[in-house]
């Protein structure tokens, strides 16, 4: 069937779309949909989850219905020649769909009629499509955002600044340029760079390469989903090759939650939108109080 006759004949309605965290024990907070498909086949509930594990991007479907002697399950996910593939899901794990307790489905009529079904939730909902198909290319451009300088060095003149890609000095104090890594759909980051200011010791143990474990504190003046970053004490971890530091915790539990959470790519540009807003809201605030 065409997907011009699936829109036509077919109607998906998404009762709910929240996160969950991954069955797993990874701790990813991960896009969980419920509701119904409606066609000529009748009318079948399913739950679905994105998933992205061992550098698959997959999406996990339960149906139950008409077609189905028992509620089912199947996978959709990216072959390596680029095609979308669908399988069973065969045996899964407890908890990986809460509400369909599917079994396997081995009939291939049934099968093909489940495969079928599937290419309906995939032409109607962005978020399982744009999962499968991965970031489109104007959602990569976008997924690489960094500050120039630590807020602490913006009242100096710049040619007077002790600053390069990485580090930045203020007389006494050190400053790191770190990675923050949030998920997006499609398996990739957004990665923010941002400055830390960090002890000596840590700043000279960076700089010479040395892997390391550190904390520092953040020192840009931006929100995430209203949350404002500055001073929030992050666990920053260098690793062997790596040019800086990453976040890989954080004292803050909303920023900790936030690094977990997969944003769909109106999600991500809404955050795009937000960094950018309160930085620029906090540098007219600053300017303002200097008069």
């Amino acid at each position: 069937m065409s997907e011009e006759d699936f829109r036509r004949t077919h109607r998906l309605e998404v009762a709910s779309r929240e996160r969950r965290a991954c069955p797993c024990g990874c701790r990813q907070r991960l896009p969980w949909l419920e509701g119904a498909i409606t066609g000529p086949e009748g009318r079948h509930g399913f739950e679905a989850v994105l998933l992205h594990h061992q550098g698959q991007r997959r999406v996990l479907v339960g149906l139950q219905g008409p077609l189905l002697k028992a509620e089912c399950a199947a996978w959709a996910f990216v072959a390596s020649d680029g095609r979308t593939t669908y399988q069973p899901a065969g045996v899964l794990g407890p908890g990986l769909l809460t509400r369909i307790r599917p079994t396997v489905v081995t009939d291939e009529a049934r099968l093909a009629a489940v495969f079928a079904l599937l290419d309906v939730l995939l032409f109607f909902d962005r978020d399982a499509a744009t999962h499968l198909a991965g970031p489109t290319e104007a959602m990569r451009q976008a997924l690489d955002f960094s500050f120039r300088i630590p807020d602490a060095l913006l009242a100096v003149p710049r040619g007077e600044r002790q600053i390069n890609e990485n580090f930045a000095q203020l007389e006494g104090r050190r400053f790191v340029r770190a990675l923050l890594p949030l998920p997006v759909l499609g398996g990739e980051e957004f990665r923010i760079g941002l400055w830390f200011e960090v002890a000596p010791e840590d700043f000279e143990a960076v700089a010479q390469k040395a892997p390391r474990q550190l904390s520092g504190t953040a020192d840009n003046g931006f929100c995430i989903e209203g949350n404002p970053l500055a001073g929030v004490v992050g666990t920053l971890v260098l690793a062997p090759a790596q040019a800086c530091p990453w976040v890989r915790g954080a004292s803050a539990a909303w920023l900790e939650q936030a690094m977990l959470q997969v944003r769909s790519s109106d999600e991500h540009f809404a955050l795009v939108r937000e960094i950018t807003d309160s930085y620029t809201q906090a540098q007219v605030a600053r300017a303002l109080a200097r008069r």
